[in-house]
């Protein structure tokens, strides 16, 4: 269902006059019959919908959308999936619905990492989707990878309406179209915010590669030295830690540390062999990867670690080091709101965070069509190891499940790049730290 909503640094509300709307200090009256400027508040506030209106309130809401006073929302089940913010400029392709299968991006519609999340822009509009759920960023990333979309249900309809108000769409078929399965729109390079690290796909052949694809290491030369230790924290068995393993969402005892976020990277990430020939640069770890040209790597989020600033780390797997970033990083609050939501932790409460990154270039010399699928397994290995890891120290250790798109707004010296797992980490209510 379409919800009308005021557009950004808009208010509206009813006036003896008609209607007020202020925006920046400033109020305007837009004279209108008193009941006409009360159906357009119900209509803006939710109350009802644009077929509800009488007709001279349907043509003052046009009248406030073409002037940008309005946004429109997706709502499916309550749930807003997507807003559209119409910005100083709007694009507008006539008639803009019904739509012709099938509808296709704009080239220059780009996706990025704006101030409420990942959103939708063109260079030929100011206009901007912000997009609020997975679902919407899944099917806008099918646009942006000029992939087909065939629409059947209403929700989709609602998101291509928005989409055609910012000016990102196209409609009719490009007969020279390559064939595009859906992990390669996830995944190919026009839906990475930084599209500097190529046009990666599955499509795309092994004679493309012609440099060297090293282990991905930080950027940084800062670095905080993470311990190595075997031992058992608890004295289990492995059979014992695989009973144990569970996922918990309790972050109520002392925070962790480097020590307990060390052992998991340890188990898990670590190269423990590095081999370097002249064609690649092969990695052992302690688990299965294609090749040994595993692309994966991994950003951790410390939110309140006793001996760690709060901020995110890139992790060194071949140094097993962290890498702090510098700068702003507003994404992490966003991901602690998303921890909150997906796992039930006060946001307040999350110890840390571990963020999986896969750089797709790496193994996709020798595993071109199979690279995603190789990662997430890749990705449920490290889990597993993860887990068993906090069973024996007795941490907290509760895979999230979903998160967003890319690393992007962590900080500086955080290369963006894309997520395809993530996990918080934390000690639970009615345990210590080891040694107290």
């Amino acid at each position: 269902m379409r919800r009308w909503a005021p557009a950004a640094g808009w208010s509206i509300e009813p006036d003896a006059d008609g209607l007020a709307l202020t925006h920046s200090g400033r109020r305007m009256i837009v004279r209108m019959p008193p009941e006409v400027g009360r159906e357009i508040v119900a209509a803006v506030g939710g109350l009802s919908s644009a077929r509800e209106l009488t007709s001279r309130g349907g043509e003052e809401l046009a009248k406030l959308d073409a002037r940008g006073v309005l946004g429109v929302e997706v709502v499916h089940e309550q749930h807003v999936l997507a807003r559209h913010e119409p910005g100083a400029r709007r694009v507008r392709h006539s008639p803009p619905s019904p739509y012709v299968r099938p509808v296709r991006a704009l080239p220059s519609a780009h996706m990025r990492f704006g101030p409420d999340g990942p959103e939708l822009a063109g260079g030929n509009s100011a206009d901007r989707v912000v997009l609020t759920s997975t679902w919407a960023v899944e099917f806008a990333a099918r646009l942006i990878a000029r992939a087909d979309v065939e629409v059947d249900s209403a929700p989709e309809s609602e998101l291509l309406d928005l989409l055609s108000r910012a000016g990102l769409l196209v409609t009719g078929r490009n007969q020279h179209s390559e064939e595009w399965e859906f992990h390669d729109s996830l995944f190919h390079g026009a839906t990475r915010l930084d599209t500097s690290f190529g046009l990666y796909g599955a499509k795309i052949g092994t004679t493309h590669w012609e440099i060297d694809n090293p282990v991905r290491r930080p950027m940084t030369a800062e670095r905080i030295a993470l311990g190595h230790d075997d031992r058992s924290q608890e004295g289990m068995t492995l059979q014992e830690a695989i009973s144990a393993r569970s996922s918990l969402r309790d972050h109520g005892g002392p925070p962790i540390g480097s020590a307990e976020i060390s052992a998991v990277l340890d188990a898990s990430l670590r190269i423990r062999r590095l081999e370097r020939t002249v064609a690649s640069e092969r990695a052992w770890r302690s688990m299965p990867t294609g090749g040994a040209l595993s692309g994966l790597s991994a950003v951790v989020i410390a939110a309140s670690a006793h001996d760690l600033e709060r901020g995110a780390y890139e992790y060194d797997a071949v140094s097993h080091e962290l890498a702090p970033a510098s700068g702003p990083a507003p994404a992490i609050d966003r991901w602690l709101g998303l921890a909150h939501r997906l796992t039930g932790i006060p946001h307040t409460s999350i110890q840390a965070m571990v963020l999986f990154v896969l750089d797709y270039a790496r193994p996709a010399r020798s595993y071109d069509s199979i690279v995603y699928a190789t990662a997430l397994k890749e990705v449920g290995a490290a889990l597993q190891a993860m887990a068993l890891v906090s069973a024996d120290r007795g941490l907290s250790f509760c895979p999230m499940g979903g998160g967003f798109a890319t690393t992007a707004g962590l900080g500086e010296g955080i290369r963006t790049g894309a997520v395809i797992g993530e996990a918080v980490l934390g000690r639970p209510k009615g345990t210590e730290r080891a040694g107290e």
